[in-house]
């Protein structure tokens, strides 16, 4: 799930199962993910068969208040589904998958400046900043490049595929995915990293926007597929991501 970039209510759309990163949209270091479970689906993902009987205190919330109350279990345990039983055996679904060897916990760490983060941060404010600068990049690169999005913009959220110049498209008759994978290490290799995607014949850089973005970002990727197309007016590119960033600043000031 891209967690950070909606407004997720897992009580409200009534979710059995849900998981996501932390890392890109959530903006926290790469390595940490969450797992939500419907209490109701608990056993459905134990490690182990087995057979308990236990009371519970459980926080059960309405609409204004939080309360805890007692409910009692009845799981099942047979003959163990994995070889080897570790740490929290038979102690609730948390304690038997949390401990996985020598991790390097570093990035859980950080998580919690991250989310105090985002309890500072509106979703509101990063969403309209990210969508008022997609719309600016994907009109640099298509006025520029004399070219198009697959999709209408109004189809676009955080990203957009937006085709190469004609100099960059591949070939008749050449292995167009081997030619996406070119063009894509083309651009690492001048210290942009962007997919590059075959498409409906055609090959696109598929931009995305958020919070850690700024103009310069694409005014950078428009220069170096110019360079690359041998198209010469990246002056004019560095000027108006200058002039977008201030008005980005207007616009959503920092918070």
């Amino acid at each position: 799930g891209r967690r950070g970039a909606t407004d997720l209510d897992l009580s409200r759309i009534g979710a059995e199962y849900y998981a996501g990163n932390c890392h890109k949209w959530f903006c926290a270091p790469r390595g940490v993910g969450f797992l939500y479970v419907n209490h109701q689906r608990l056993l459905d993902l134990a490690p182990l068969d087995w057979v308990a009987v236990k009371e519970e205190k459980e926080t059960v919330c309405g609409e204004k208040a939080c309360e805890r109350v007692s409910r009692t279990y009845q799981d099942v345990w047979g003959e163990p589904r994995a070889p080897l039983v570790s740490h929290g055996h038979q102690q609730g679904m948390v304690s038997e998958f949390i401990w996985d060897g020598a991790r390097d916990y570093s990035a859980v760490l950080g998580m919690e400046l991250c989310l105090d983060i985002w309890d500072k941060a509106p979703l509101a404010a990063a969403t309209g900043y990210s969508r008022a600068l997609l719309a600016w990049a994907v009109d640099l690169l298509v006025s520029r490049w004399k070219s198009a999005t697959l999709l209408p913009l109004e189809l676009c959220a955080t990203m957009a595929l937006v085709r190469l110049p004609q100099a960059l498209q591949s070939e008749p008759g050449a292995d167009i995915v081997e030619e996406a994978r070119a063009r894509q290490d083309a651009l690492y290799n001048r210290n942009v990293e962007c997919p590059v995607k075959a498409l409906s014949g055609a090959l696109y850089v598929r931009i995305s926007c958020w919070v850690h973005n700024a103009p310069a970002d694409y005014a950078s990727l428009a220069n170096v597929v110019e360079t690359l197309a041998r198209i010469d007016d990246q002056a004019d590119a560095n000027k108006a991501a200058s002039q977008m960033e201030e008005r980005l600043a207007v616009e959503f000031p920092p918070a």
